[in-house]
């Protein structure tokens, strides 16, 4: 793995959400910021099956992930415990406890909108965003590419409840919070 990876590998699986007290939340993935690149030294591609398939595979002997962070701009390794055992009884969470979606992660660290400042009884403020210390970090139902998706999407959802991942620098964590953005004659969210 190592540079080889890192120079010629630009796609992984996002990972978007970590179920708390799952093997992935023990192992230390990280929702949003986390790319899964390769599992036991085997890239990953496209395949909507790639990722399970390596993993069911794998699921009752070692499991490391290779990782790309987007906050870090580094790679790591991601060990999982074993045995793994059955931590949810649903088993809708899966084998591990988290979601992801393929795509590109070249540019990942450019997608996240620091939220400089808020104004007080405007949505951002009902919604608990905190000015200089948040980031807009993405939407559960949405990919945001740029700025102008973005914006796309708060004028999409005027009046509407919108649903956003926000990272905060003070407690180091992401949240989702639900913004209900109003037209203030273009004076902001």
């Amino acid at each position: 793995m190592g540079q080889n990876a890192s120079s010629e590998q630009k796609h992984g699986y996002h990972v978007l959400k970590v179920v708390p007290g799952s093997p992935a939340a023990r192992a230390g993935l990280i929702p949003f910021f986390d790319y899964i690149v390769a599992v036991n030294k085997t890239l990953l591609d496209e395949e909507a099956n790639s990722l399970i398939k390596v993993i069911s595979d794998n699921i009752n002997s070692r499991l490391s992930f290779y990782v790309y962070s987007s906050k870090t701009n580094a790679y790591r390794n991601v060990k999982f415990e074993f045995p793994i055992e059955k931590w949810t009884t649903t088993g809708e969470n899966g084998w591990l406890g988290f979601s992801v979606r393929y795509c590109s992660y070249d540019g990942a660290a450019d997608h996240f909108w620091h939220v400089l400042a808020v104004v007080k009884d405007f949505p951002a403020f009902l919604a608990g965003i905190q000015p200089k210390t948040d980031y807009i970090i993405g939407s559960p139902n949405h990919i945001l590419h740029n700025q102008t998706d973005l914006y796309d999407l708060f004028d999409k959802y005027i009046n509407k409840p919108l649903h956003l991942y926000v990272y905060s620098t003070v407690t180091n964590k992401c949240r989702e919070i639900i913004v209900v953005p109003t037209s203030k004659n273009g004076e902001g969210w």
